[in-house]
């Protein structure tokens, strides 16, 4: 059966693996001599020089293999060359020979539908499924790389950056150049400085009219991430989750960002400020600090915008709740900032009161019209890197940061380990300070 065997290659790779043996049968054996040899099993144990197979139970992180048993469809995989150990709980791994090399593949962009013992071919834009493939896929894939776990759990954890629009400008970025008005557009036309758009008599001729004049600015792109030395035994433990490693890692980042976008705002001299000048903690109290508000906003951002959105800690937001319940008012949520944005939300006096996230004070807001942010969350990404594709979860796809991972195995040391270079490059693009307002929402 020379198609059914990975060929030996001129350099062996030693592993250990997790052992597909069934389900426990028995958790002690005591042999007539008083011996106590461990755990039974419902399928085949596997012993010292055994050929081993993928088990489908394989998975990212925790490679397993069974005995061979020359079924149909079985490929030998690689012969155990230790005795198994018994981990916590009763399964069992072991050093296996390998009779080939290891390589880890990135996927095409987009692609989730590969299962254990599935044939991959290469091509230009990355690994793919093929019934002609020359390797063999040692665990499903549910997405592309760690870069989709990281991802995925950090948009999911984003509050604040999620209410701005994303951008994703030019790679290996460290600065971002824009234009920027001095001077908003109420107070231009106030002021005379584009002309006047008059009522024109039959056959005259169109007035020259003025624009406002741009000027430039720059901010920086920041790094934000980190070097994660993850040992090899985790990816062998029943014990340790790697998926929770990497939210950990995922939770750090997006942390980063909602606070790189929090105090880009707060920090920002040209960001309108408007404390409560209420004494009481009440909703009569807190309904005359929005109307307030309201006309605050409206007084620097000019007509053309609505304070539409007010985000607070989400201790204020279920204060509100229990002022608005107490007086007998809706505390319904604007249904259409539920279902896109994910967050929760209380409409209160024609302003959508919103969950910003942990950045925010107890007592803290940021308000803005939803409609024409005052910022955009900007991204770079660095070449030779991988990102996740955009994921297929609807509920925050539009949120999705851009966050690259390089890996590096260390096997040529002891202990061998794992490095994950992990970062997003992100900027904060705050070009209409105007159109925000924060300060104190209670006394």
């Amino acid at each position: 059966m020379p198609d059914s065997i990975i060929l030996l290659e001129e350099r062996k790779e030693v592993t250990t693996f997790l052992l597909d043996e069934g389900t426990i049968t028995a958790t002690t054996v005591t042999t007539p001599t008083g011996e106590t040899p461990g755990y039974e099993y419902a399928g085949n144990k596997i012993k010292v020089d055994d050929a081993v197979t993928l088990s489908a139970n394989s998975d990212i992180g925790k490679p397993t293999v069974k005995k061979y048993t020359a079924a149909e469809g079985e490929i030998i995989l690689g012969i155990a060359v230790n005795d198994p150990v018994t981990m916590t709980g009763g399964k069992r791994k072991t050093a296996i020979l390998v009779l080939g090399h290891l390589f880890r593949l990135k996927l095409a962009s987009g692609l989730s539908n590969i299962n254990v013992k599935d044939r991959i071919a290469l091509t230009s834009t990355g690994a793919i499924k093929s019934d002609d493939g020359e390797y063999i896929a040692m665990h499903p894939v549910a997405s592309s790389d760690e870069a989709q776990t990281i991802t995925d759990e950090s948009a999911k954890r984003l509050r604040l950056a999620r209410l701005f629009p994303k951008q994703e400008i030019k790679e290996n970025s460290d600065y971002y150049t824009y234009f920027r008005q001095n001077i908003n557009l109420d107070e231009a036309i106030k002021r005379g400085l584009l002309g006047e758009a008059k009522d024109l008599a039959p056959g005259a001729s169109l007035q020259e009219l003025n624009i406002r004049k741009p000027v430039t600015d720059t901010i920086s792109i920041d790094t934000v991430g980190g070097v994660l030395n993850v040992n090899k035994d985790v990816f062998d433990s029943d014990r340790i989750s790697f998926e929770d490693l990497l939210a950990d890692v995922a939770t750090l980042i997006a942390n980063k960002i909602e606070y790189n976008i929090y105090d880009t705002i707060v920090s920002s001299a040209k960001v309108p400020k408007y404390n409560t000048t209420q004494t009481e903690d009440t909703m009569e109290a807190f309904g005359q600090f929005v109307i307030k508000a309201q006309e605050a906003f409206k007084g620097s951002s000019g007509a053309g915008a609505d304070l539409t959105i007010m985000v607070e800690s989400y201790r204020t937001l279920s204060y509100i709740k229990q002022l608005a319940y107490i007086s007998n008012k809706s505390v319904q949520p604007i249904e259409e900032i539920q279902a896109y944005y994910g967050v929760d939300n209380i409409d209160f006096l024609g302003t959508t009161h919103a969950d910003g996230g942990s950045m925010l004070g107890e007592k803290d807001y940021i308000a803005f019209d939803i409609r024409n942010a005052p910022l955009t969350v900007l991204y770079s990404k660095s070449s030779g890197t991988t990102v996740a594709p955009i994921t297929s979860d609807p509920e925050i796809a539009d949120f999705y940061p851009i966050i690259e991972i390089m890996r590096k195995d260390i096997y040529d040391e002891l202990p061998q380990y794992t490095k994950l270079f992990i970062q997003s490059k992100v900027g904060v693009l705050l070009n209409k300070p105007h159109l925000a307002l924060t300060g104190k929402c209670r006394p």
